[in-house]
């Protein structure tokens, strides 16, 4: 049964009034990936293929090919998809242990639930290249890092703000041919700044999300932690397949934000911690599964904030700064059996700079990636510069297509400047810690997968105080 005309009209009166917006704890629990999931499911719901797909005559094999574990819901996904409605609910889950080293040895658990929900306003309403979007994300559990390792960086990517809280909650404009787009409401700076679909394979907070090393540089922000901001950005084509994107945001900087009593309800602007700029520029090749080509996308970007901010040698500091790289690239690429037939669009504008990459999920072989930030202002904050580097590949295992093996390292580096104020109060001195992951993603549907991984933690601390800890961890996640 489709959506009539009152349905149609109490669904923009929901688009207007709603202020618990629906979430969904993304693949995870990154916004931009969660705004990418609404494009997809919107695209695939609405599709002539999925209207007609005949269901399968036994329940397992439904079960079994089916896009999100409740299915098309009788009906009223398409129905929702027909007219610009996107509504996903996930649960993720990250249990660790630690059988050797760090200050006790001990097994934990994480999870986080989330719905989201999105408009296409142009479908909905008229507004021409307008999307509305918003989330929530509710958490819970224990830090392996913090109960029994003792390390720096977690070991589960889930941690961080264990209750219920308010994501996102903007508007997205598209103009200008799809060549220009702006975006403002509450927001963070890595829903769009900094990714890679490689930060995904891991469970390790070093990997999984963002490279971590902002938040030892700076008071930046990431899911589900979001501010007030505003995010420009656009792109060109250098061929039918490759071109040159840009961004630039602006975002309030708010020492309380991330306080989890608030539950992500502060909207007050009070940035005690001024502004923060971001920019980035990058170039994308062979960005679309119509060719035989192997995909890259290479990126530099900067920041600062305007303060003020304590100095690690006392007194204040304005406008710290730093800048990034990352890279992205497929390096061997298995030869593809068959083309589907929705792999024939061409690239538009908007892939290039704006937020799908899904096709890379159709790539199989091996992936490299690299990131790295620099503390241009060491005198303030903890590290003068993080690293991480890895490798991934998809569909190793003959008939296991979808199923992605990965490795990934990373370094950070706390600054003297640091090490010298944590003397001067009398404490030991911070200096490196290492994370290593071996990861396999075993995709049991397109709705649920598992990720048993193996960790090791060198110098956790970083003080030189604690042994090396060996991480025995399990990973998964379902799309309802």
């Amino acid at each position: 049964m489709r959506i009539h005309g009152a349905v149609r009209a109490a669904c923009l009166i929901l688009v207007a009034y709603i202020t618990l917006p629906l979430t969904e704890a993304v693949d995870v629990y990154h916004s931009a990936r969660a705004h990418r999931y609404f494009l997809d499911t919107l695209e695939h719901f609405s599709s002539k293929h999925e209207k007609e797909r005949v269901e399968a005559g036994h329940l397992f094999e439904d079960m079994r090919n089916r896009r999100y574990a409740l299915g098309d819901m009788w009906g009223l996904r398409e129905d929702m998809a027909d007219n610009g409605l996107v509504l996903n609910v996930s649960f993720a889950m990250n249990w660790a242990g630690n059988p050797v080293g760090g200050r006790s040895q001990g097994v934990t658990q994480l999870n986080s639930t989330g719905i989201s929900f999105a408009a296409d306003l142009e479908k909905l309403a008229g507004l021409e290249g307008l999307t509305f979007f918003s989330s929530l994300s509710v958490r819970s559990g224990t830090s392996l890092t913090l109960k029994h390792i003792g390390n720096v960086i977690n070991v589960q990517q889930l941690y961080g703000n264990e209750s219920y809280r308010l994501v996102n909650l903007y508007l997205e404009q598209v103009m200008l041919n799809e060549h220009v787009g702006l975006k403002v409401g509450r927001i963070a700076q890595f829903d769009d700044f900094s990714h890679a679909q490689a930060f995904g394979y891991y469970m390790n907070n070093a990997f999984d999300g963002q490279p971590i090393g902002f938040f030892f540089i700076g008071p930046f922000t990431a899911y589900p932690v979001t501010t007030w901001g505003a995010l420009l950005r656009g792109g060109f084509l250098t061929d039918e397949n490759a071109g040159f994107y840009g961004m630039a945001g602006a975002y309030g900087a708010d020492g309380d934000q991330g306080n989890v009593d608030n539950h992500g309800t502060n909207f007050t602007f009070n940035f005690d911690q001024g502004a923060n700029v971001m920019m980035e520029i990058g170039y994308k090749h062979d960005w679309n599964d119509t060719r035989d080509g192997m995909p890259g996308k290479w990126a530099i970007g900067g920041w600062f904030f305007t303060g003020p901010f304590p100095s690690n040698a006392g007194g204040r500091l304005h406008q710290i700064g730093g800048a990034y790289f990352f890279g992205h690239q497929n390096i061997y690429r298995e030869k593809r059996q068959k083309q589907r037939p929705d792999e024939d669009k061409p690239l538009t504008p908007r892939l290039l700079w704006g937020t799908a990459e899904n096709f890379l999920t159709g790539v199989e072989g091996l992936f490299f990636w690299t990131t790295g930030q620099f503390n241009a202002t060491p005198e303030a904050s903890r590290a003068s510069w993080f690293y991480s580097a890895g490798l991934y590949y998809r569909g190793l295992i003959p008939g296991r297509d979808k199923d992605v093996l990965s490795f990934g390292m990373a370094y950070l580096n706390f600054s003297d400047e640091w090490a010298a104020s944590q003397v001067r109060r009398g404490r030991i001195p911070q200096d490196y810690e290492v994370e290593l992951e071996l990861s396999y993603r075993y995709s049991v549907t397109d709705y649920f997968y598992l990720q048993p991984n193996v960790q090791g933690i060198l110098n956790p601390g970083a003080t030189g105080t604690l042994d090396d800890a060996f991480v025995i961890g399990l990973q998964l996640q379902v799309d309802f």
